[in-house]
Protein backbone atom coordinates (compact mmCIF):
# COMPACT_ATOMS: atom_id res chain seq x y z
CA UNK A 1 0.00 0.00 0.00
CA UNK A 2 2.98 2.18 0.87
CA UNK A 3 4.26 1.96 -2.61
CA UNK A 4 1.34 2.48 -4.36
CA UNK A 5 0.54 5.73 -2.73
CA UNK A 6 3.99 7.40 -3.23
CA UNK A 7 4.12 8.75 -6.76
CA UNK A 8 6.26 7.49 -9.45
CA UNK A 9 9.85 9.65 -8.80
CA UNK A 10 13.35 8.90 -10.76
CA UNK A 11 14.72 8.09 -7.23
CA UNK A 12 13.90 5.77 -4.20
CA UNK A 13 15.86 6.08 -1.18
CA UNK A 14 14.87 3.02 1.25
CA UNK A 15 16.09 3.25 4.69
CA UNK A 16 16.19 0.78 7.76
CA UNK A 17 16.23 2.70 10.97
CA UNK A 18 17.81 -0.48 12.34
CA UNK A 19 16.03 -3.04 15.15
CA UNK A 20 14.48 -4.77 12.25
CA UNK A 21 15.78 -8.48 12.86
CA UNK A 22 14.99 -7.59 17.27
CA UNK A 23 17.65 -9.10 18.48
CA UNK A 24 21.48 -9.69 18.00
CA UNK A 25 22.07 -13.59 17.89
CA UNK A 26 20.31 -16.60 19.49
CA UNK A 27 21.17 -15.46 23.19
CA UNK A 28 17.94 -12.65 22.92
CA UNK A 29 19.28 -10.41 24.90
CA UNK A 30 20.55 -6.53 23.58
CA UNK A 31 24.14 -6.60 22.55
CA UNK A 32 25.50 -3.33 24.70
CA UNK A 33 23.40 -3.99 28.16
CA UNK A 34 22.27 -7.77 28.10
CA UNK A 35 18.56 -6.95 28.56
CA UNK A 36 16.78 -9.89 27.88
CA UNK A 37 14.24 -9.81 24.50
CA UNK A 38 11.99 -12.40 23.49
CA UNK A 39 11.83 -13.45 19.81
CA UNK A 40 8.48 -15.65 18.68
CA UNK A 41 11.04 -18.02 16.49
CA UNK A 42 14.33 -19.04 16.89
CA UNK A 43 17.38 -16.08 15.32
CA UNK A 44 17.73 -18.38 11.85
CA UNK A 45 14.00 -18.42 11.44
CA UNK A 46 13.84 -14.60 12.05
CA UNK A 47 16.91 -13.72 9.88
CA UNK A 48 14.90 -15.83 6.99
CA UNK A 49 12.04 -13.64 7.45
CA UNK A 50 13.79 -10.44 7.22
CA UNK A 51 16.00 -11.32 4.37
CA UNK A 52 12.65 -12.44 2.39
CA UNK A 53 11.26 -9.49 3.16
CA UNK A 54 13.47 -7.02 2.50
CA UNK A 55 14.48 -8.57 -0.96
CA UNK A 56 9.93 -8.55 -2.09
CA UNK A 57 10.24 -4.75 -0.65
CA UNK A 58 12.85 -4.24 -3.16
CA UNK A 59 11.59 -6.36 -5.57
CA UNK A 60 7.86 -4.24 -5.28
CA UNK A 61 10.26 -0.75 -5.22
CA UNK A 62 12.07 -1.47 -8.73
CA UNK A 63 8.68 -1.84 -9.97
CA UNK A 64 7.62 1.49 -9.23
CA UNK A 65 10.96 3.27 -9.25
CA UNK A 66 13.40 4.06 -11.66
CA UNK A 67 16.66 3.41 -9.02
CA UNK A 68 16.64 2.43 -5.39
CA UNK A 69 19.51 2.99 -3.22
CA UNK A 70 19.13 0.74 -0.38
CA UNK A 71 20.74 2.49 3.22
CA UNK A 72 20.40 1.26 6.92
CA UNK A 73 22.00 1.84 9.79
CA UNK A 74 22.20 -0.55 13.04
CA UNK A 75 20.07 -0.25 16.19
CA UNK A 76 20.82 -1.32 19.74
CA UNK A 77 19.45 -5.23 19.66
CA UNK A 78 20.85 -5.74 15.96
CA UNK A 79 24.42 -4.16 15.52
CA UNK A 80 25.71 -7.29 13.64
CA UNK A 81 22.96 -8.36 11.47
CA UNK A 82 22.03 -4.93 10.05
CA UNK A 83 25.22 -5.10 8.23
CA UNK A 84 25.26 -8.42 7.23
CA UNK A 85 22.05 -7.76 5.86
CA UNK A 86 23.24 -5.40 3.23
CA UNK A 87 25.98 -8.47 2.09
CA UNK A 88 22.88 -9.92 1.37
CA UNK A 89 21.66 -7.58 -0.94
CA UNK A 90 24.90 -6.92 -2.60
CA UNK A 91 24.68 -10.53 -3.53
CA UNK A 92 21.39 -10.01 -4.73
CA UNK A 93 21.66 -7.25 -6.71
CA UNK A 94 25.37 -7.30 -7.68
CA UNK A 95 23.83 -7.45 -11.36
CA UNK A 96 20.83 -5.29 -11.36
CA UNK A 97 22.36 -1.54 -12.16
CA UNK A 98 19.47 0.17 -10.70
CA UNK A 99 19.95 -0.59 -7.09
CA UNK A 100 22.87 1.02 -4.73
CA UNK A 101 23.10 -0.39 -1.60
CA UNK A 102 25.10 1.06 1.63
CA UNK A 103 25.54 0.16 5.45
CA UNK A 104 26.21 3.39 7.45
CA UNK A 105 28.60 1.20 10.19
CA UNK A 106 29.25 4.97 11.72
CA UNK A 107 25.72 4.68 13.18
CA UNK A 108 25.28 8.31 11.82
CA UNK A 109 23.95 8.37 7.91
CA UNK A 110 23.72 11.48 5.95
CA UNK A 111 22.40 12.12 1.91
CA UNK A 112 22.43 15.22 0.08
CA UNK A 113 19.75 15.32 -2.34
CA UNK A 114 19.90 19.04 -4.26
CA UNK A 115 19.39 21.54 -0.98
CA UNK A 116 18.14 19.29 1.37
CA UNK A 117 20.05 17.25 4.17
CA UNK A 118 18.52 13.49 5.25
CA UNK A 119 20.13 12.82 8.16
CA UNK A 120 19.41 8.85 10.15
CA UNK A 121 20.57 7.84 13.19
CA UNK A 122 18.90 4.44 15.50
CA UNK A 123 17.80 7.18 17.89
CA UNK A 124 19.37 5.43 20.87
CA UNK A 125 22.69 7.24 22.89
CA UNK A 126 22.15 10.63 21.28
CA UNK A 127 19.56 12.88 21.98
CA UNK A 128 17.82 14.81 18.93
CA UNK A 129 19.91 18.38 19.69
CA UNK A 130 22.84 16.17 19.94
CA UNK A 131 21.70 14.45 17.19
CA UNK A 132 22.20 17.56 14.70
CA UNK A 133 25.25 18.53 16.15
CA UNK A 134 26.92 15.45 15.26
CA UNK A 135 25.23 15.14 11.78
CA UNK A 136 26.00 18.80 10.55
CA UNK A 137 30.21 18.43 12.19
CA UNK A 138 30.17 14.79 10.63
CA UNK A 139 29.01 16.63 7.14
CA UNK A 140 29.71 20.21 7.13
CA UNK A 141 30.17 20.21 2.88
CA UNK A 142 26.68 18.85 3.10
CA UNK A 143 25.29 21.20 5.53
CA UNK A 144 26.89 24.46 4.52
CA UNK A 145 25.59 23.21 0.91
CA UNK A 146 21.72 22.76 1.85
CA UNK A 147 18.97 25.02 3.23
CA UNK A 148 16.66 22.63 4.14
CA UNK A 149 17.49 19.59 6.84
CA UNK A 150 15.87 16.46 7.96
CA UNK A 151 16.76 13.77 10.66
CA UNK A 152 14.79 10.85 10.94
CA UNK A 153 14.82 8.37 13.53
CA UNK A 154 13.07 5.36 15.17
CA UNK A 155 14.39 3.19 18.62
CA UNK A 156 11.02 4.69 20.43
CA UNK A 157 8.57 3.62 18.35
CA UNK A 158 6.90 6.45 18.82
CA UNK A 159 5.80 9.43 15.99
CA UNK A 160 7.60 12.94 17.21
CA UNK A 161 8.48 15.77 15.22
CA UNK A 162 10.89 18.46 16.59
CA UNK A 163 12.39 22.01 15.10
CA UNK A 164 16.35 21.50 16.16
CA UNK A 165 19.55 23.70 16.17
CA UNK A 166 20.70 24.15 12.73
CA UNK A 167 17.74 23.97 11.17
CA UNK A 168 16.96 20.42 11.60
CA UNK A 169 13.52 19.24 11.74
CA UNK A 170 13.67 15.81 13.67
CA UNK A 171 11.33 12.99 12.44
CA UNK A 172 11.10 9.96 14.89
CA UNK A 173 9.33 7.11 13.34
CA UNK A 174 6.94 4.30 14.60
CA UNK A 175 8.26 0.92 13.92
CA UNK A 176 6.39 -1.98 11.70
CA UNK A 177 7.29 -4.82 14.57
CA UNK A 178 4.98 -6.08 16.90
CA UNK A 179 4.80 -5.58 20.67
CA UNK A 180 6.98 -7.96 22.63
CA UNK A 181 6.86 -8.55 26.11
CA UNK A 182 8.25 -4.94 27.46
CA UNK A 183 6.33 -2.88 25.48
CA UNK A 184 3.34 -4.75 26.84
CA UNK A 185 4.67 -5.25 30.35
CA UNK A 186 5.43 -0.86 30.27
CA UNK A 187 1.64 0.11 28.70
CA UNK A 188 3.74 1.26 25.18
CA UNK A 189 0.94 1.67 23.03
CA UNK A 190 2.37 3.32 19.78
CA UNK A 191 0.66 1.24 16.52
CA UNK A 192 2.86 -0.10 13.59
CA UNK A 193 3.03 2.38 10.67
CA UNK A 194 5.44 2.63 7.85
CA UNK A 195 5.67 6.19 5.96
CA UNK A 196 7.16 7.39 2.86
CA UNK A 197 8.47 10.94 2.21
CA UNK A 198 8.57 12.72 -0.96
CA UNK A 199 11.30 15.72 -1.79
CA UNK A 200 11.71 18.22 -3.92
CA UNK A 201 15.14 18.94 -4.93
CA UNK A 202 14.75 22.83 -4.04
CA UNK A 203 11.88 23.17 -1.72
CA UNK A 204 12.40 20.27 0.98
CA UNK A 205 9.31 17.80 1.90
CA UNK A 206 6.71 18.37 -0.04
CA UNK A 207 4.27 15.37 0.29
CA UNK A 208 3.83 12.55 3.20
CA UNK A 209 2.20 9.18 3.41
CA UNK A 210 1.69 6.35 5.89
CA UNK A 211 -0.01 2.74 6.03
CA UNK A 212 -0.58 0.75 9.48
CA UNK A 213 -1.71 -2.40 10.34
CA UNK A 214 -5.10 -2.47 12.34
CA UNK A 215 -5.08 -3.98 15.84
CA UNK A 216 -6.98 -6.97 15.50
Amino acid sequence: KIVARTPKTAQCLYVNLGDQFHANDHMDVTPGHKHPLNSSATFNTVSDAVVALNIRRVNLLLQHFDTVKLRGVAGNHDYDPAGWMFRCYDLAYKDEPRVSSKFWSEEVGAVKFGTNFLGFHHGHQMKPDALAGACADRNPKIYGDTRMRYLHTGHYHTDKTLDLWGGFQFNCHRTMSPKDYFSFKNGYLSRQTMKSYVYNRHEGEVAKFSTSLVPV
